[in-house]
């Protein structure tokens, strides 16, 4: 597991104080957390509370209720990970809309912003990171998932999805250098 802790300051807005990725045999508890946790599985599956999670989806962890989760044996889960000690960002964390378990689905055109979001942890490491680089990651997943909520992608073509995702992703970098491949 890679991860990032900001002793110093937390991320403007949201106070989120860590953040990381684990691919592979992530496992923890069972046990209490003093802290608000969101967990974005983007490959693989494991479980939370006995419970499947899948590629796909997530869960939301809260302090001081007793949870437990791992991964699975066959075909191991990779996620990225926000936490945070103010009760404030739960009420962000539950845009993602989790069930009574605090399990939750979100938008699929997260899963590429989640897999440079897990490769920029992984390549700064421990090192200092520049804290509105994360919130941009942040907000860019949050955006995307709530853009399939309200709109009417959903309900449309494959073309018009990735269409949809194509505008977003251009005007989410639109100050970045972006080439035709991208």
């Amino acid at each position: 597991m890679l991860y990032y802790i900001n002793p110093n300051q937390n991320l403007p807005f949201f106070n989120i104080n860590a953040v990381g990725c684990d691919s592979g045999q992530a496992h923890w508890g069972p046990g209490q957390r003093d802290k608000y946790q969101l967990h974005l599985v983007y490959c693989g599956r494991g479980y939370y509370n006995g419970r499947p999670v899948n590629m796909g989806q997530g869960f939301i962890s809260t302090p001081k209720k007793t949870e437990h989760y791992h991964h699975d044996e066959e075909y191991p889960w990779s996620y990225v990970w926000l936490s945070s000690y103010d009760k404030s960002v739960n009420e962000t964390f539950k845009l993602f809309n989790p069930d009574e378990f605090g399990i939750f689905d979100f938008n699929p055109l997260c899963f590429p912003v989640l897999e440079e979001f897990a490769q920029f942890i992984k390549s700064n490491q421990l090192m200092t990171v520049n804290t509105s680089r994360l919130l941009e990651y942040f907000l860019n997943i949050l955006n995307t998932h709530l853009d399939v909520q309200t709109s009417h992608v959903i309900n449309s073509s494959n073309a018009d999805m990735y269409f949809d995702y194509c505008v977003n992703y251009i005007s989410t970098n639109i100050y970045k250098p972006l080439s035709v491949s991208e």
